[in-house]
């Protein structure tokens, strides 16, 4: 049983880890995404930082060999869902913005993240606020370069605008 694929996978972190990320990413993380077997979400939007994703909040800390992450994420599509989400930081809070990010890949069912629904005036959703209290992520989880996550940021934006996931779903269809 495959989930179908993955627009958040496919359209954009896949091109960008190829892009982007360590060949020990890309080898754990890109064959899942390709044949289908995880679902992604893209933990961004922050209450306070509006469109401008420079001036969010969330913190991911280096201890050691892993980021703990604290923070609020919202509007998260489909996180109530995701396998894995991927997400921007503030790893060094002193530092100026856009020099200050980091881009991580976590595991949604990590100890200390906390999804929680925006239903629709009918009870349905699709959107969630993603909360991450104390949540440890593997140092190796980064995409590219400690507080050099604008750089990758960009990079994914170019890919979420591709719609290379639906030629994907359309191949898939007639397969």
């Amino acid at each position: 049983d495959t989930p179908g694929v993955d627009g958040f996978g496919v359209r954009m972190l896949a091109p960008t880890l190829l892009q982007a990320a360590s060949e020990e990413i890309k080898k754990e993380f890109l064959p899942p995404i390709a044949a289908a077997k995880v679902m992604w979400c893209e933990p961004w939007s922050e209450p306070d930082a509006g469109s401008d994703l420079a001036a969010l909040t969330s913190t991911a800390i280096r201890k050691g060999d892993e980021y703990v992450i604290n923070g609020q994420k919202t509007w998260t599509t489909g996180a109530h869902r995701a396998d894995w989400g991927f997400g921007v930081f503030k790893t060094d809070p002193a530092a100026r913005k856009h020099h200050n990010l980091s881009f991580l890949l976590f595991d949604m069912k990590t100890s200390g993240i906390t999804v929680k629904p925006i239903p629709y005036m009918h009870g349905g959703y699709i959107y969630c606020e993603v909360y991450f209290d104390d949540v440890h992520v593997p140092a190796r989880n980064i995409v590219g370069q400690e507080n050099e996550g604008w750089a990758v940021v960009n990079l994914l934006a170019g890919f979420e605008r591709s719609g290379i996931d639906q030629i994907m779903r359309m191949l898939q269809g007639l397969e």
